[in-house]
C-alpha cells in the first residue's frame, strides 16, 4: 500500500512533464516590410464572411518609401501607406483613409481585412 502512495504522485508527475513536452511550440512570426514591395491583384474577397465580386479586379501597388497606387475603392488612387509591424497594421492614406489588419504576409501571399461602413472585408491578395 505504501508502494502505492509513493508511486501514483510519481506517476502523475511523470505523466505531465512528458505531455508538457509534447505541446506543439507556437512560433512567433514577425512581419517582413520588405514583402510588401511590389503589386498585388486580388484572388479573392469576402464581406461579411460571405464571398463577394464587389472587389473584383482590385490591386495595391506599393513602392519604396511609403507610396501606394491601388483601386480598392473602385477607382485608381494614388497616395501613401503606413505598416506596423508590432500591431499588424496597414494605413491607406488615399485621400480616405483605410486601416487593414494584416493576417497573414509572406513572399507572394497576403491576407488582410478591414471595417468599412459596419461590414467587414478580407481580401486575398497575390503577388503579380
Amino acid at each position: 500500500m505504501k508502494f502505492l502512495k509513493l508511486a501514483l504522485p510519481l506517476f502523475l508527475l511523470a505523466t505531465f512533464f512528458t505531455a508538457c513536452e509534447n505541446e506543439p511550440k507556437v512560433e512567433v512570426v514577425k512581419l517582413d516590410p520588405t514583402l510588401l514591395i511590389g503589386k498585388w491583384e486580388l484572388t479573392g474577397a469576402t464581406v461579411n464572411k460571405i464571398p463577394s465580386p464587389r472587389l473584383d479586379g482590385a490591386y495595391f501597388e506599393f513602392a519604396d518609401g511609403g507610396i501606394l497606387k491601388t483601386n480598392i475603392m473602385g477607382s485608381d488612387e494614388e497616395g501613401n501607406y503606413e505598416m506596423s509591424v508590432e500591431t499588424k497594421k496597414l494605413t491607406q492614406n488615399t485621400g480616405k483613409t483605410i486601416e487593414y489588419n494584416i493576417q497573414k504576409l509572406v513572399k507572394d501571399s497576403l491576407i488582410m481585412n478591414m471595417d468599412i461602413a459596419s461590414k467587414k472585408y478580407v481580401v486575398l491578395l497575390q503577388k503579380s
